[in-house]
């Protein structure tokens, strides 16, 4: 069964984390708001390591045929050069998340530091 929390008109109630050991989790949210951001520079960096050590020609216009070990990586290997363009939507979303993030921790806190469980 789930516990009601009433909340005095005055005071702020907790946007994120509704109790106090909740407040241990916060690294854990920034990490996946910093992992978000970057990880079409992780994917990139896959693709272009993986295809430089296969000897594979990748480029945004396109691969060639890249055939290692009977598999064709040529494509696979292409897509994942270019997520780098992914950076657009994911820099700023990760931005918008780390506000939130922010004004939600400063928030909670204050509340928590209040007396208030």
């Amino acid at each position: 069964m789930k516990r009601k929390i009433y909340y005095h008109k005055d005071r702020a109630a907790p946007v994120l984390f509704g109790t106090k050991a909740r407040l241990k989790r916060i690294p854990y949210y920034y990490l996946a708001v910093l992992i978000f951001t970057v990880s079409p520079i992780i994917l990139s960096t896959i693709g272009s390591l993986i295809g430089n050590s296969l000897g594979c020609n990748i480029n945004e216009a396109g691969t060639d045929t890249c055939v290692r070990y009977g598999i064709q990586l040529g494509e696979t290997l292409s897509t994942l050069f270019t997520c780098f363009w992914l950076l657009f939507f994911t820099v700023p979303f990760g931005f918008i998340a780390l506000l939130v993030l922010i004004y939600a921790i400063d928030r909670d806190k204050k509340y928590h530091s209040e007396g208030n469980d």
